[in-house]
This record gives structure tokens, C-alpha cells and sequence, in this order.
């Protein structure tokens, strides 16, 4: 088996000084699967927002909670890919 870690480890250092791509990939790939309802994406039935959830679920149905889930990942994409757009416009 070829020893990988000297290729890990460039690999590393290049993510740590371009970093901004990290983000801007998980953005674009997190927007990507709150458009498509990709389930990992948008279920957030273990997530700590409980009393906002029951309220949205109550108040909207189960379908309102739904689409809340896809807004909210969607805005957390939108954020991600916005401040990896901010730092390659700066650091880039």
C-alpha cells in the first residue's frame, strides 16, 4: 500500500489556504439539495429548535414544517456560500 499521508497532507495545507472553496462547495451543495428536497438536507427531526418546530407543525400542518426545514437549509447554504464568495473576493 502506497503511503498516502504526504499527499494528505499537501492536500491540508492547500484546503487550509483556500479555505473559501471548502465553503463555497458545501453552500452551493446544501442550496443544491434544499431545491431538490434532498432528505439529508432538509430533515432536521433531530434538531434542538423543538418549541419552533411544534410551533410551525401546529400552526402550519406538517407540510408548513417541511417547508420551513427547506428554507432554513437553504438560507444556511445561501450564508455559507455568500461569506465563501466574501473571502475569495478578499483572500482570492
Amino acid at each position: 500500500m502506497p503511503d498516502i499521508y504526504p499527499y494528505l497532507e499537501q492536500a491540508l495545507s492547500h484546503l487550509q489556504t483556500h479555505f473559501y472553496y471548502v465553503l463555497l462547495g458545501a453552500g452551493l451543495l446544501i442550496m443544491i439539495g434544499a431545491i431538490r428536497d434532498w432528505a439529508w438536507a432538509t430533515d432536521f427531526s433531530a434538531w434542538k429548535m423543538r418549541i419552533t418546530r411544534e410551533f410551525i407543525a401546529e400552526t402550519n400542518g406538517r407540510e408548513g414544517l417541511h417547508q420551513f426545514e427547506r428554507w432554513m437549509s437553504f438560507a444556511a447554504g445561501m450564508l455559507l456560500t455568500i461569506s465563501g464568495g466574501i473571502y475569495y473576493w478578499y483572500l482570492g
